[in-house]
């Protein structure tokens, strides 16, 4: 399990990782980038990462 700063979730969807951060600081995600489907494991206010 990760140790998640407030305002930053990480769900499992229909076999995938969804992070999004509502924070107002950027997350650096502890995932292996080729893992990663959908934009960076620097996760910034307002995104999303999505990764398998």
């Amino acid at each position: 399990m990760i140790d998640l700063p407030d305002y930053v979730f990480v769900e499992w969807s229909d076999g995938y990782w969804v992070a999004v951060n509502y924070s107002s600081e950027k997350y650096e995600l502890p995932v292996a980038t080729q893992n990663i489907i959908i934009a960076k494991t620097a996760i910034a206010p307002a995104d999303v990462t999505i990764w398998k």
